[in-house]
Formats: C-alpha cells, sequence, structure tokens
C-alpha cells in the first residue's frame, strides 16, 4: 500500500521543481533558523527557477534535497573534474553543505515577505548585505576548520557577533 500522504508530497515537489526548472516563481515558508539573521522561521520567500550557472556568490539558492527543499546561501562556486560544484551554507551555521552539482540548483530567492513587508533580495543594499554576510560566513567556516584553540575560539566568537549585527543590517536592507 502506498502513503498517500507521501506520494502527494512527491507529487508536489515535482511539479515546484518543474515550475522553477521553467524559470518561473514559487513560494516557500522558512522553517527553521539555519539561516538567521537574513531569514527567520515564518518568512515567506519568493524564488525565481534559476541555472547555477547564474548564481553568485552571496545570493541564497533553493536546493532539492532528498525529501526536501534547502535555502542557503552560495559561498563558494568551484570546478572540480570539469564539474561545476556549488558550496551553501546557512548563515547561522559553522560549517558548509557538501558540495552541489549544478543541476541540484532550482533556483535564487529574490525576495523575502515579513511582517506584511516586502524585502527585495536584488536590489543594491540586498547584494551589499549579501556579501558582508558571505564574508563573515566563510571566515567562520575557516576558523572552524582551523586546530581547536585561543585563535579559533576568538574568531568564532567575533564571526558570531557580526552575524547578530546583521539583524540590524536587515532591517536596512529593508529600508
Amino acid at each position: 500500500m502506498i502513503d498517500s500522504s507521501r506520494a502527494f508530497a512527491e507529487t508536489a515537489d515535482q511539479l515546484i521543481d518543474a515550475r522553477l526548472r521553467r524559470g518561473d516563481t514559487t513560494t516557500f515558508a522558512v522553517t527553521t533558523r539555519s539561516m538567521l539573521p537574513t531569514l527567520q522561521p515564518g518568512d515567506r520567500l519568493t524564488a525565481r527557477g534559476a541555472r547555477a550557472e547564474e548564481a553568485r556568490v552571496g545570493d541564497i539558492l533553493l536546493v532539492k534535497t532528498p525529501g526536501a527543499w534547502l535555502v542557503h546561501r552560495l559561498i563558494e562556486r568551484r570546478i572540480e573534474n570539469g564539474v561545476l560544484l556549488l558550496v551553501t551554507k546557512g548563515d547561522h551555521c559553522v560549517e558548509p553543505d557538501p558540495a552541489w552539482r549544478a543541476a541540484q540548483v532550482s533556483g535564487v530567492v529574490e525576495s523575502v515577505e515579513r511582517g506584511g513587508r516586502r524585502l527585495n533580495l536584488t536590489s543594491r543594499r540586498a547584494r551589499l548585505f549579501n556579501v558582508w554576510i558571505t564574508t563573515v560566513s566563510r571566515a567562520q567556516w575557516l576558523a572552524w576548520r582551523t586546530r581547536p584553540g585561543f585563535i579559533r575560539r576568538i574568531t568564532l566568537l567575533c564571526s558570531n557577533a557580526l552575524l547578530r549585527v546583521g539583524t540590524l543590517a536587515a532591517r536596512w536592507v529593508a529600508g
């Protein structure tokens, strides 16, 4: 017997993926804290279907993983053995996700709706914010990869403080 709720979810995922592959937009709700301070649980995201080649470091990508959709920031693009790989990381996470193949990327988040206000993530202010958050996020990742000790602790404390300041920057982006 097939679980009807699972079959429904799989069909919905396929329809959303097909829509994004055509370049259309779709809306999602944020359910986790992995992208704080930029995205908060309850935020409504509008994502546009996009090819991985179009994504820029700092963009927030929509990736289809087995059983879920992932929304994390692109922090690195690299080519290994002639294959484009994209590394994403949640702003609130210390370590990045495994590198994604270009075909796994479904779209780019263009806007966030929070408290009745729509925040355009493609504006000049948002791009500056994205570059800043990406730089802090990469520094945090590099610090995490270093040997445990004083320098690592200080770097992680500083990067966490800068991410908290990101909450204020996010308000500036909205303005």
